[in-house]
């Protein structure tokens, strides 16, 4: 017998009403979308692109990862779950990417990108077989380092201002914008 969490509000492969899926692919999509435009904008930004190419990286990740949701979603013979879990673009490959692009170009990160790709479904297809390996204490240690990798990036962006605005503006724009997350993240509540 199925052991029941009273905690959740519904089981895993229990069906929301049409109102809450609605809600939650409204917030999970727009978070999605919020954070595949700001690793497109920080790579094309750091790597020294038009704003056309900018389009283009944006418009290709929302292309890509929304057929990637789809496979997910539709459980089509072994590729996806059959669940709401959706690809997107994540900041961990942003300081590969702004390399690729800086030393090669747009066509060195499209031929890398694909071949990380291809390299990741052969490595989840074995998986399981490294289970011993990548425990869970493993795994957030090597997604915090790939945050670290990041970060020199990020924060070497905070000089790139508007020539009108004060130099102060990115810095506080930050500070202010992480103390808010992190107030809402420790103080407010689960609703």
């Amino acid at each position: 017998m199925a052991q029941i969490n009273e905690g959740l509000l519904y089981q895993p492969d229990e069906k929301p009403s049409h109102f809450v899926s609605l809600l939650q692919g409204f917030q999970s999509v727009s978070g999605q979308l919020t954070a595949m435009a700001a690793t497109a904008s920080i790579v094309a930004a750091a790597g020294g692109q038009s704003d056309s190419y900018f389009s283009w990286i944006l418009f290709s990740a929302f292309v890509v990862c929304g057929l990637g949701t789809i496979f997910q979603i539709r459980r089509i013979w072994r590729l996806g779950s059959g669940y709401s879990i959706s690809v997107v673009s994540t900041s961990a490959f942003i300081a590969i990417c702004v390399s690729a692009l800086v030393t090669a170009g747009p066509a060195m990160l499209s031929t890398l990108i694909v071949v990380s790709a291809l390299v990741q479904f052969l490595f989840i297809s074995r998986l399981s077989l490294l289970r011993r390996v990548i425990t869970p204490v493993v795994a957030g240690t090597v997604l915090m380092l790939m945050a670290a990798t990041v970060i020199t990036i990020v924060l070497s962006r905070l000089s790139d201002v508007p020539e009108d605005a004060p130099s102060a503006a990115a810095p506080v724009l930050a500070g202010v914008t992480l103390a808010i997350l992190m107030g809402m993240r420790l103080h407010a509540s689960a609703r």
